[in-house]
C-alpha cells in the first residue's frame, strides 16, 4: 500500500490517502482534499484512468473532497459508508433541521 500525504489549509494539518493493487485492480482509500495541492498530488501520483474502485472511509472534506473530481474524470466505481451517503443526500434537509434548533435556542436567522 502507498502512501500519499498533501497539506491542507484544515486544523488537521496535512492528510493521507492511500493506493495499492488489489488483484492487478487499481484501489483507492480516500481521495484528499479539494485543493489544488490534494489535485495536483492525486493526479501527479495516481493513475487515476486505470482506477477500479474508490473507498470513502468517511465523508470529511480531507478524506473526500475529490470525489465528484474521480466521479468525472476515472472508470472507478466510488463507495461511500452508507451514513455518510444519507447524510451527502440530506444536506439540505440537515442544514435546515440544524437551523431550526438554532433559532429556537435564540440564535438570529
Amino acid at each position: 500500500m502507498r502512501q500519499h500525504t498533501v497539506p491542507t489549509p484544515y486544523m488537521v494539518g496535512e492528510t493521507h490517502f492511500y493506493s495499492t493493487e488489489i488483484d492487478g485492480e487499481l484501489v483507492l482509500f480516500d481521495t484528499g482534499p479539494p485543493t489544488p495541492e490534494g489535485l495536483a498530488c492525486l493526479e501527479q501520483e495516481v493513475d487515476v484512468r486505470r482506477l477500479k474502485y474508490v473507498f470513502i472511509t468517511h465523508a470529511h472534506v480531507d478524506h473526500c473532497g475529490l470525489a465528484a473530481h474521480l466521479a468525472r474524470n476515472s472508470p472507478a466505481e466510488i463507495f461511500f459508508a452508507r451514513k455518510d451517503d444519507a447524510k451527502l443526500f440530506r444536506h439540505e434537509e440537515r442544514i435546515a433541521y440544524m437551523k431550526k434548533l438554532l433559532v429556537g435556542f435564540g440564535f438570529d436567522d
